[in-house]
């Protein structure tokens, strides 16, 4: 046997089956596995597959990585003390104009529509204050972070 070949054979990964996991249920508890079945042929997949969405509208499911378990969701919520409100808004107050002032209590007035869920994913939110609304004339920003906050998980 020629020794590219034969190189080829010892080099060669063992045979991955045709495979799916699928996470079952609409909804799933913390710590359930997801099932992995596994085909000799793709044929066999495609029509296993065929059946698992003929069905999928009867009780759930989700397409995830082999050894994938489920976690619930954490949900959160950010508060902030009085002291922390006034950082928040002496941050702003030193980029914008004299007409844009804020007190302490108007804080909540800073955050958007997506504020929680953007400090939950990345621990930091952009806050912009708009050109028309800053001392410079130009759109002007600065972070809030996770830690200038009190997170509570709800």
């Amino acid at each position: 046997m020629d020794n590219f070949i034969m190189q080829g054979l010892l080099n060669a990964k063992p045979f991955e089956p045709h495979k799916v996991s699928i996470l079952w249920g609409e909804n799933p508890e913390d710590g359930d596995a997801a099932v992995t079945y596994k085909f000799k042929t793709e044929a066999e997949l495609n029509a296993f597959m065929l059946g698992v969405n003929e069905a999928s509208g009867w009780g759930g499911l989700e397409i995830v990585k082999e050894g994938h378990v489920h976690r619930e969701e954490k949900m959160f919520s950010y508060t902030y003390t009085k002291d922390q409100a006034r950082a928040i808004v002496r941050q702003w107050n030193a980029l914008a104009d004299e007409y844009h002032q804020l007190e302490w209590s108007d804080c909540h007035q800073i955050f958007g529509d997506n504020f929680d869920d953007e400090l939950s994913e990345n621990g930091e939110a952009l806050i912009e204050i708009a050109a028309r609304a800053s001392k410079s004339g130009r759109p002007a920003t600065f972070y809030v972070y996770e830690s200038d906050l009190t997170k509570e998980e709800i």
